[in-house]
């Protein structure tokens, strides 16, 4: 079962295939313009919405039926790239997100090097109208 997608990622539940999230967050904010008020405190103007901003965390096993190295590379590719990708949860679309953050661990590695568990957390940031 598809759980979702974010650009060529994709994540799923199978009997054979376990590459979920979790700890998924969502924050925005706003930003505010301070008018100066001779004698008095600041006066606050609302300009506008700053990027949401998302974070989650994965875990790729050989144990769970993904390649942790293949899937590290995907996250690593969106990075670089700069393109803004749709993000799919279920049949909902969220809009666009770039890729702007990816900390990675790789927590077993065999004696050929070969990666059999890797987590990574991800920090995705809404993209504008334009991207």
């Amino acid at each position: 079962m598809i759980v979702g997608t974010l650009g060529t990622v994709t994540f799923e539940v199978s009997p054979d295939v376990v590459a979920t999230f979790n700890n998924f967050s969502w924050s925005g904010t706003a930003n505010y313009g301070q008018h100066q008020v001779h004698g008095g405190k600041a006066v606050p103007e609302y300009v506008g919405r700053n990027s949401d901003q998302i974070t989650f965390d994965v875990v790729f096993s050989a144990f769970l039926g993904v390649t942790p190295k293949a899937q590290m590379d995907k996250f690593a590719g969106m990075l670089k790239s700069g393109i803004a990708y749709p993000l799919v949860l279920g049949t909902d679309v969220y809009g666009k997100w770039l890729v702007s953050g990816l900390s990675r661990s790789f927590d077993l590695i065999y004696k050929d090097g070969a990666l059999i568990s890797a987590k990574a957390k991800i920090t995705l940031l809404e993209a504008g109208e334009g991207v």
